[in-house]
């Protein structure tokens, strides 16, 4: 994973656990990103639009996307992928829960789809992801 995208995460997991912390993370990124960062945080299973996410942030389409994308370093849509994506391996390395509950909970409807995008982030597959990290 791309430093940048590590440091973001590690940013949003310290600034969420306090009122005060997310209002810094507001701060930083600005209200109207921070509504919408929150809420795909709150529900990343969710089938995300950038309309959406638009909405939620006051924004059009466009000038959330080009504002988000400035700000994040990538598209709204790769850091969702992104998201999901930590929250699978941390779900596959701690628990037993079945691949396809884990795929269905991050926002994926088969496990064939979850496991192409699984092994495209982290170069093998849930199963074998799973198994390494025992």
């Amino acid at each position: 994973m791309d430093k940048r995208l590590r440091l973001a995460f590690a940013l949003w997991a310290h600034f969420s656990r306090s009122r005060r912390n997310r209002a810094l993370l507001h701060h930083a990124l600005g209200r109207d990103l921070a509504r919408a960062l929150k809420a795909v945080h709150d529900d990343p299973g969710f089938n995300w639009s950038l309309e959406q996410l638009g909405n939620l942030a006051g924004m059009s389409r466009t000038s959330f996307v080009n504002r988000f994308t400035t700000c994040v370093s990538m598209t709204p849509m790769e850091y969702i992928t992104h998201w999901r994506m930590q929250i699978a391996r941390k779900l596959l390395a701690e628990t037993t829960s079945p691949i396809i509950e884990i795929a269905e909970g991050v926002g994926y409807q088969s496990e064939a789809a979850f496991g192409r995008v699984f092994k495209k982030h982290f170069e093998r597959g849930p199963a074998t992801y799973r198994r390494s990290a025992v």
